[in-house]
């Protein structure tokens, strides 16, 4: 029959059902009769055409006499479909195919996920970077750059510590950065107060000229003059402290103590005046105006009219009888002396009846060092008189060297050192000034690239930098922005999502949906969320709807309660008369009178305000 069926009958009969006679004596045991075919459906999703009985001895599913197999009729198994982004999803072969990811095969799970996860930078605490994948990374307390993120250049902010100048300077650094500028790295997280830095020692002068190598918080602690890192204290760079200098005529001269012991003079002590003079008077022969004599000091003898006849001279019976004249020493000192005992003395005799005052001799010169630190060779008078320092009798500025100023010098590095001026220029400083000092640091610090988590990059000094949170880069600036800049799913205008830097997504009117988020499954296509319109209301759109409505849409997961978008402005009239630009609803709580959005206070709007006026 039709259908494949068999039964024993005769050619009549048969014909008349409208079967295929096989033959006399033919049976139906086996079936002789061709058997119908139709679609086989297989435990894969293939399809093939073949006969009830050969489908279902496959294993297979008869779909029935004469189905095909176009289109394939079978239902298709799934399995798990990896894609590249490292995400599993359960779907058929054809639709995993037409979306671009890879299929696993049929029956094929996606728990656990089998699909190869991508790799990118992951950054520690420490600096260091690592090639991971993004559940690694976490896992392992990282930060992950993105996906086909490198680790080279390294991507990642840097820890940052104290780090300590020779000088003793503490600054907040890289460990790179340190030790490139020559400092000491105290580690990471290390801070500058209390300042952790050994201090080098240095010369310290001291009031009495003294000089000691101590660091310069202890020689500023002690009162001490500090003259710079690495300065010595052989030669003495202190200058030397003045005192009374006492001589054997009885004149006194303010001077070093080496000075005036290199003279032949007696030192008093430092900072002990010449005036009133403490030096103990010789005496000698006086001879007094009735031609008497008597052993007095000078002093005495010419507050009684006498003439002195100079220092330890005795009385002899014609002393007085003889005619006496000035007497020049070689310290420039006067004498009234007979011209023998001038001569004697070593003096140089002026003249019969020459006289002391004023004084005829010539002063002794030496060498007079100034603050400036400048020398000029003048009489111990003229010395004193300009504010200098005496350094001896014929002890001339060839053979002298004076104590030179120091001060602050700035380098370009930011740091300050206390130096010479002549030493400052030799290493390429900038002289401060005599006696300007380093603490405060006056020295203008040096700016570079300082760069924000958020990628974006500011000129700024390394001190700044780190207190705003960023990192510093003094080698570079900001043009090109030289900073890492980190990237996410970015809802734009048009509803679809991009992968974008922070920057790049605001300048392109998107949405940043955070560090990265991945695009897939797309965030911009979510539930609606928060849509900010110009006249401050807020309705909860979608992305897309939201764009095409022209407003401003805020994000995943916002919502318009409270309402999130800023309100419009206008000038609002006060109770007492004031115009102040405000919202409507600032306004209304004022117990003001809104003006209507954009208005503006000037011209003055509001109406003055009345009260009662009694005539």
């Amino acid at each position: 029959m039709a259908d494949g069926s068999c039964t024993d009958v005769t050619e009549e009969d048969c014909t008349t059902a409208g079967g295929a006679f096989e033959g006399d004596l033919t049976t139906c045991s086996p079936n002789p009769c061709p058997q119908p075919t139709g679609a086989c459906c297989m435990a894969d999703g293939s399809c093939l055409i073949d006969t009830s009985a050969n489908c279902t001895g496959m294993g297979g599913a008869y779909e029935g006499d004469d189905t095909t197999c176009a289109p394939n009729p079978c239902p298709q198994p799934l399995g798990a479909c990896c894609f590249g982004d490292g995400s599993c999803a359960e779907i058929p072969a054809a639709s995993c195919t037409g979306a671009g990811g890879t299929f696993q095969g049929a029956a094929t799970v996606c728990s656990p996920n089998p699909c190869p996860q991508p790799m990118g930078a992951c950054c520690f605490i420490t600096g260091t970077c690592t090639l991971t994948t993004p559940a690694g990374c976490t896992g392992a307390g990282g930060v992950f750059q993105g996906t086909s993120t490198v680790c080279t250049p390294n991507p990642c902010p840097q820890p940052t510590g104290a780090c300590c100048s020779p000088e003793g300077l503490c600054s907040v650094d890289t460990s790179a950065a340190c030790t490139s500028a020559g400092g000491t790295y105290q580690g990471d997280a290390t801070t500058c107060s209390p300042n952790p830095c050994p201090q080098p020692n240095g010369a310290c002068c001291f009031e009495d000229g003294t000089c000691f190598a101590l660091p310069v918080s202890t020689c500023t602690a002690s009162g001490g003059t500090y003259q710079g890192v690495g300065t010595t204290c052989s030669p003495n760079p202190c200058p030397n402290v003045v005192g009374a200098c006492c001589f054997g005529d009885g004149t006194c001269s303010q001077q070093t103590s080496a000075n005036c012991v290199g003279t032949g003079g007696s030192f008093q002590g430092d900072a002990v005046s010449c005036s009133p003079n403490p030096c103990p008077q010789p005496s000698g022969a006086c001879c007094l105006p009735d031609n008497s004599c008597q052993i007095l000091i000078q002093q005495s003898c010419l507050m009684q009219g006498g003439f002195y006849q100079g220092n330890s001279t005795a009385c002899t019976p014609t002393l007085c009888e003889e005619t006496t004249g000035a007497c020049c020493q070689v310290s420039g000192v006067c004498e009234i002396r007979t011209e023998p005992n001038c001569i004697a003395s070593g003096g140089v005799y002026q003249g019969d009846e020459a006289a002391c005052t004023p004084n005829p001799c010539p002063q002794p010169m030496g060498g007079c060092c100034f603050p400036a630190g400048n020398c000029a060779d003048l009489t111990t008078s003229q010395c004193t008189n300009f504010g200098g320092v005496f350094q001896g009798v014929n002890v001339m500025c060839v053979d002298v060297t004076c104590p030179q100023p120091m001060g602050a010098c700035c380098f370009t590095d930011g740091i300050c050192t206390v130096l010479t001026d002549s030493d400052c220029a030799s290493m390429g400083g900038d002289y401060e000034g005599v006696n300007a000092p380093c603490s405060p640091n006056p020295c203008p610090q040096p700016v570079g690239a300082c760069c924000f988590p958020n990628g974006s990059c500011a000129v700024n000094t390394a001190a700044n930098c780190v207190n705003s949170g960023g990192m510093f880069d003094g080698a570079m600036f900001c043009s090109p922005n030289p900073c890492f800049q980190p990237s996410g799913a970015c809802c734009l205008p048009s509803g679809n999502c991009s992968t974008l830097s922070i920057l790049d997504c605001a300048s392109n009117g998107g949405i940043f949906q955070g560090i990265d988020i991945p695009c897939a499954p797309n965030p911009c296509n979510g539930n609606a969320a928060a849509c900010c319109f110009i006249d401050g209301t807020c309705v909860e759109e979608f992305p897309l709807d939201c764009f095409d409505a022209g407003g401003t849409w805020l994000g995943n997961s916002t919502v318009c309660s409270p309402n999130p978008c800023p309100q419009p402005t206008g000038a609002c009239c006060t109770p007492d008369g004031m115009c102040m630009p405000d919202s409507a609803i600032a306004c209304n709580a004022l117990g003001g009178l809104y003006q209507g959005d954009d208005t503006p206070c000037t011209p003055d709007p509001c109406p003055e305000p009345t009260g009662a006026c009694c005539l």
